[in-house]
């Protein structure tokens, strides 16, 4: 068996997560990519002066996603930012799917083994994304409950 050694480095797109706090500039570089497009789920790249697609719901997520599974219209970085905003879209819409109140309203952790099936069929899409551009996934590394009570001063 001979081996076919190659050398040199192999050009192809790159697949990255980038996690941080808010406001460390995660958007930003994600910006200064080549040729970025964004898919904004939060409304956080306003202030960036960037090519954008806005999703507000998993619907159009996921439309967004296919489309440039096939398609990159031109851009050579596809940026989704962020990836937190998005989970909770997907959350929302298999619960709201499947007639429940929430995620968690599924027996046994069902709704999380749903969201988990479909968010995987987001990542092999994101896999078609980068055979022809590089994919970029930005995500907050702290997660901020909200309780009302608190808020109310309870």
């Amino acid at each position: 068996m001979g081996l076919k050694i190659e050398k040199g480095k192999k050009q192809k797109p790159i697949k990255a997560v980038v996690f941080g706090p808010e406001g460390c500039g995660k958007s930003t570089m994600g910006a200064a990519m080549p040729s970025p497009l964004m898919i904004d789920t939060e409304d956080g790249t306003g202030y960036i002066d960037c090519s954008r697609v806005s999703a507000t719901n998993w619907a159009d997520f996921s439309a967004a996603t296919m489309e440039l599974g096939r398609d990159q219209h031109g851009h050579k970085t596809i940026v989704f930012d962020t990836i937190d905003a998005a989970e909770r879209m997907l959350a929302d819409y298999v619960a709201e799917k499947h007639q429940k109140e929430s995620i968690e309203s599924f027996a046994y952790g069902k709704g999380w083994l749903m969201l988990a099936e479909s968010f995987s069929k987001f990542l092999k899409a994101c896999d078609q994304i980068a055979e022809h551009a590089n994919v970029l996934l930005i995500c907050h590394s702290t997660v901020k409950t909200f309780s009302p009570t608190e808020d109310a001063g309870g």
